[in-house]
């Protein structure tokens, strides 16, 4: 199958897209947001984009002759030139929103303990994970995943045996080196059907530090819930597509929420 050559503008890029794909598909698998309330079906008007074809590396946008085009309806058969509406600052009221936990006591479900554990000797030849335990005490049950003790070895020499022990419900969940007792963060998402609102929680403190909010990029495949569901009911692998473009969103709200506070994402249980 022959591809065509797209160029996206204001974002200059270049698509290698096969022949016959819609121009509203090519879009998205680039991941450029494109607003579809009615699911590609061409009745909500909202992907309008304008179209010139390409004939030249170099050319001068005014000189170009432009038309308007449903991006769901227009398929590629030749080398075009696009230029989309450039995506709107998410500024919804659920955006905005600061949940207030500060006074309040919650009992967190991860803890964090800090540990200072005994060398081995020649006289005492007891393993890594004994003397952890033994630091840990009674009630810490033994990790289901095993990856969770995996490295402790390479750990415990990082910082001459000082550790923190990362628990959740009575299990050792991670292992991480020196005393990182002071730095434990969650993520608490309301995925909307137009908005995913994410707001990252000092878990120590029980406060909200950061909130993030962005368009939640299932909208291009329905602005409803009965339009998502529709499309994965007629669309090969739509569930899959669904998902992976929530997660997606999630993951990046996460690291902006990381590099707001000036935390790792590791730091975040």
């Amino acid at each position: 199958m022959k591809n065509y050559r797209l160029k996206v503008l204001p974002y200059g890029i270049e698509l290698a897209v096969p022949q016959g794909t819609s121009v509203m598909k090519a879009l998205i698998d680039a991941g450029i947001y494109l607003e579809g309330p009615c699911g590609g079906r061409g009745t909500c008007g909202k992907c309008k984009v304008e179209l010139t074809q390409w004939q030249q590396d170099s050319f001068h946008e005014k000189e170009m002759e432009w038309h308007r085009a449903l991006a769901c309806r227009q398929d590629v058969t030749q080398d075009l030139v696009i230029k989309v509406p450039e995506v709107r600052k998410e500024e919804t009221r659920k955006g905005l929103l600061q949940i207030k936990l500060s006074g309040q006591k919650k009992q967190n479900r991860i803890q964090k303990y800090a540990l200072k554990i005994s060398k081995p000797s020649i006289e005492n030849p007891v393993s890594d994970q004994e003397r952890l335990w033994n630091a840990l005490g009674t009630g810490v049950f033994y990790p289901r995943h095993y990856r969770a003790l995996r490295n402790l070895p390479v750990l415990l020499r990082q910082k001459d045996h000082e550790i923190t022990a990362v628990i959740r419900w009575s299990e050792v969940i991670a292992i991480e080196p020196g005393d990182t007792s002071d730095k434990l963060y969650g993520v608490a998402f309301d995925i909307g059907s137009t908005t995913i609102v994410g707001s990252l929680i000092d878990l120590i403190k029980g406060q909200v530090v950061a909130t993030h909010s962005e368009g939640n990029p299932q909208r291009v495949y329905g602005a409803d819930v009965i339009s998502r569901i529709s499309f994965v009911d007629s669309e090969e692998n739509g569930l899959e597509i669904l998902q992976s473009k929530v997660i997606e969103a999630v993951n990046g709200i996460i690291e902006k929420l990381a590099q707001e506070v000036g935390i790792s994402v590791e730091d975040i249980y």
